[in-house]
């Protein structure tokens, strides 16, 4: 949402100055109160971490999904959490993992938006998505790994929005 905003502040921007002699391009950061505030994990150690690796979810009988397992990414307990979704659940999530220009979308369903970007656009013929989390490191058969993501958390402590995070390999 930060850089949908950003984005359209910037064009106004440049808008305006249309008319001037010489266009001068400059990003007018949000106010403090229109950024998300994530949320964070804090080892024993004292290190904080804010990125949160998501490695499965729960699905209702309508193949909604309606929380999130996961852990914080470098933290060094390793120990995974589960997060409901919010009612009012939203996301920007990259539009697709072959996409060069890696842009960003707005999502309110993560089973589809990741069917989308990950799959191709075609679900499992069984219609259930197999986690390498709950399959052996001997079994290669799964359709998804993890993905990285900030999360805000609600006042019920369930999460109201996610934001992609790309992490580069190596």
């Amino acid at each position: 949402m930060k850089r949908i905003l950003t984005t359209l502040m910037t064009i106004m921007l440049m808008m305006g100055m249309a008319g001037s002699a010489e266009t001068v391009y400059q990003e007018i950061p949000l106010p403090v109160s229109a950024q998300p505030t994530f949320y964070t994990c804090t080892d024993a150690s004292g290190n904080t971490y804010d990125l949160f690796e998501i490695v499965k979810w729960q699905e209702d009988e309508n193949h909604h999904v309606t929380a999130v397992t996961g852990r914080f990414e470098y933290a060094n307990n390793g120990q995974t959490v589960t997060f409901p979704l919010a009612a009012d659940f939203s996301a920007m999530m990259l539009s697709s993992m072959t996409d060069a220009d890696m842009w960003m979308i707005p999502v309110t369903d993560l089973r589809a938006w990741y069917i989308s970007a990950y799959l191709y656009g075609t679900a499992p013929e069984s219609g259930k998505i197999v986690f390498a989390y709950d399959v052996s490191q001997e079994d290669a058969a799964f359709d998804f790994w993890f993905i990285t993501v900030r999360i805000v958390l609600n006042d019920a402590g369930e999460i109201a929005y996610m934001e992609y995070e790309y992490v580069p390999w190596g």
